[in-house]
Formats: C-alpha cells, structure tokens, sequence
C-alpha cells in the first residue's frame, strides 16, 4: 500500500466531512440572516438545529472512520513483519483502528500519505463550494413558491433578494441589476476622491512614493 493510495482515502474522508458540514454551516448562516431561500427547512429554527446536527455529524464521520473502514490505522506490528507506515510512525497493519488508537488514527506524516496543510488548501475551497452550490440548487427546489415580493420594482440586490424568494428566482433579477448598475459601480471605484478607497486614488498613492 502506497502513499498515494493512503492520500486517497484521506481525500475521500476530508472532502466528505468538509462538504456537510459546509451544509450545515451554510444553514446556520442563512437562519440567522434570514435568508430564508437558501433553507432547507421552513422555520429557521429547525434550519440552524438541521446546520448544527450536520457540522456534528461530519466532524464524527471523519474522526471515527477509522473505527469501521480499514485504513494505516490498525495493530502495531514488528518492525521484521510486514506493514505501513501509518498512525504515530508505527509499522502498522492495514485494518480498523481500535478505541485506545483512535485518538492517533488520523496522525499521520504528510509523505506517508496523511493530509498536508498544503492540499487542505486546495480541496476544502472545492468542498465548500460544491456544498454551496448544492445548497442553492436544494433550496431553489424546495423554497420553488417561496416569492413575495415585485422584483422589478424592489430595491433589494444580490443576497437581500433571498430572504423573499430561492435562489432560482432571485438570480435573474440580480443579474440584471447589476448590468444595469456596472457603469456606476466601476466609476466609482475609479473615483479618486473616495474617502475609503477607489483604484484611482490606491494607483496615485503608490506612484507618490
């Protein structure tokens, strides 16, 4: 068993725990801020009690998997047998993980295969944002009837569209607000007299040094 093929079961377990609870984050968020389009659920109260279960839930999966899914994570044996290298630098067999070992199950050197801060990097932005997209295209499902306000006259843009309608519903207008808008939007981040910012005044400063 390679290092490679261990990385691989390390993808598998991050990128499923990174994903629920992203889901369930994502709920509590929108639960909170009223967002009421991006609920999976119809009160908000059940919503944030949905997001905290499935945060819970993905944080168990992944420190418990160990228990039930082989892995670098079984009995120690001698150096002389044949094994991995897996939990703690141990010569270990490729099994489940007893409950005394599961504390150090996943404690594993990067070039033997554990998860390096590097890769976390890359695949939790990847597992957020498929949770994210998956939350939009549920919640558009679900909240389908959830409209109460004239889009076309409301001065509401972007995420305040969602606390009256799903997602599906309030991207359309909030496309076209901002083409509408984008003219205004650039010019004044080109204003050099912005108090708090403007690419202008930031390019100006920079040139005076």
């Amino acid at each position: 068993m390679t290092p490679h093929d261990i990385g691989n079961l390390f993808l598998r377990d991050y990128l499923i725990a990174m994903y629920v609870a992203t889901l369930g984050v994502v709920q509590i968020g929108a639960s909170y801020g009223g967002l009421r389009g991006m609920l999976f659920l119809p009160s908000p109260r059940a919503a944030r009690w949905l997001g905290a279960c499935m945060v819970v839930v993905a944080f168990v999966y992944f420190f418990t998997v160990p228990l039930w899914a082989e892995g670098p994570w079984g009995p120690e044996v001698t150096q002389a047998a044949a094994g991995v290298i897996g939990r703690d630098g141990l010569s270990v067999e490729w099994g489940t993980a007893a409950w005394g070992d599961l504390g150090g199950a996943h404690n594993l050197n990067d070039v033997d295969g554990g998860f390096s801060g590097g890769s976390q990097g890359i695949w939790f932005p990847l597992a957020a944002g498929l949770a994210l997209i998956s939350t939009f295209l549920i919640s558009s499902v679900i909240n389908r009837r959830l409209r109460e306000i004239d889009y076309s006259n409301s001065i509401f843009r972007g995420v305040e569209l969602l606390k009256s309608a799903s997602w599906a519903a309030a991207v359309r207008p909030s496309l076209a607000a901002a083409r509408a808008d984008w003219r205004r939007i650039v010019r004044g981040e080109f204003d050099g007299e912005h108090e708090w910012g403007g690419i202008r005044m930031i390019v100006n400063r920079w040139r005076s040094r």
